[in-house]
């Protein structure tokens, strides 16, 4: 009998290990694709983008993030999207996926707080690499949705400042400005360089782009696109002629900023 009682007895204590074992290993999987540890990776990549550590964030990568964007271009999407001015987050969703290529991700969304007090829609993915998340994908973008249909007399002066920022880099061959002024979409799609490959050829022109007086003519209202982009086009008189204009604008920060545009000289000035 006092055999058996010992055999009986190991017998729950190997069995109890297991179990315990099984209850451990659940709660540590649990705790890693939990929202509390998406939310503390993501945490750590707000910190560290904020102190301007875009090498670290971007060395810290999954391997295929690594592969599909280098360093330079995740420099360029952190500057243009103002990251280092990212002072906190505000989380509002979260998902785990499991893919037999992938394994285990986990999907965060929420908004970035910059020190203007200007938010920034964000979306991070990570991937499971052992106890840890590894960035797998930062998506950032501007809400459109806000863009809405402005009147003549609403869009004319975003116009105005518009028309008169392009005719004095025209006149002064610094295209600089015109590129600051563009949305985050622009400055992602184009380098300062690519504007003066479409601004250069009128500067070498010597034709004079600025406005001769305040009168604005639209060639039909302003009106949203299939993209959802306020389109702005029509013409106005300066001192060479008559210059027409075409914007495509997104509302941005509370502001209309170009993701686009043309100017073009379509009636020279009659010769006296």
């Amino acid at each position: 009998m006092w055999i058996r009682g010992a055999l009986v007895a190991v017998g729950c204590v190997v069995g109890g290990f297991g179990l315990y074992r099984s209850l451990t290993v659940a709660v540590a999987a649990f705790e890693r694709i939990g929202p509390s540890s998406a939310y503390r990776a993501a945490d750590e990549v707000v910190a560290r983008l904020g102190r301007g550590d875009r090498a670290g964030v971007h060395a810290d990568g999954s391997e295929p993030f690594r592969r599909a964007v280098g360093l330079a271009d995740f420099e360029r999407y952190a500057t243009v999207y103002e990251l280092d001015q990212v002072t906190a987050a505000r989380y509002d969703g979260w998902k785990v996926s499991t893919d037999i290529a992938q394994g285990t991700t986990t999907r965060v969304s929420g908004r970035l707080e910059r020190r203007d007090g200007t938010r920034q829609p964000v979306e991070f993915t990570f991937v499971g690499d052992g106890p840890r998340w590894r960035l797998h994908h930062l998506r950032l973008w501007t809400d459109v949705g806000e863009t809405k249909p402005l009147a003549e007399a609403e869009v004319a002066p975003v116009v105005r400042r518009l028309n008169a920022l392009h005719a004095e880099a025209i006149a002064s061959g610094r295209y600089r400005p015109v590129y600051e002024a563009g949305a985050r979409l622009l400055k992602l799609k184009a380098q300062p360089e690519d504007l003066e490959r479409a601004l250069g050829p009128l500067t070498r022109s010597r034709l004079d782009f600025r406005p001769a007086d305040d009168t604005l003519s639209f060639r039909q209202p302003p009106a949203l696109d299939s993209e959802g982009v306020l389109v702005a086009e029509g013409s106005y008189a300066t001192r060479s002629g008559r210059v027409a204009f075409r914007y495509r604008l997104l509302n941005e920060d509370g502001a209309y900023k170009p993701i686009g545009f043309d100017l073009k000289q379509v009636q020279p000035a009659p010769q006296s």
